[in-house]
């Protein structure tokens, strides 16, 4: 879920990229409030969302016929370098 809040699938979404941080908490908070979470989450949280971007990769790689199979495709693909070094700065 969180993926695709930070990095969305089309240009129409993209407004919940400034909404991720608040949403991003609210999850965290609601998770905190019925289980104990470890100390190291937050710092996962983007490594994470990196490797969620990959495997969507992954799969317009192995299943699509075109990379414009889907109307999203090509956009999302463009963001790809960008998100994958926000994720690690």
């Amino acid at each position: 879920m969180l993926q695709f809040l930070k990095h969305p699938l089309t240009p129409a979404d993209a407004h919940h990229r400034t909404a991720y941080p608040r949403l991003r908490d609210a999850l965290l908070e609601g998770y905190a409030a019925r289980h104990d979470l470890p100390d190291s989450l937050v710092a996962q949280i983007d490594p994470l969302i990196a490797a969620g971007l990959l495997i969507t990769l992954q799969w317009i790689v192995d299943d699509w016929p075109r990379l414009d199979h889907r109307a999203w495709g090509p956009w999302f693909l463009s963001r790809m370098g960008p998100a994958l070094d926000e994720a690690f700065d």
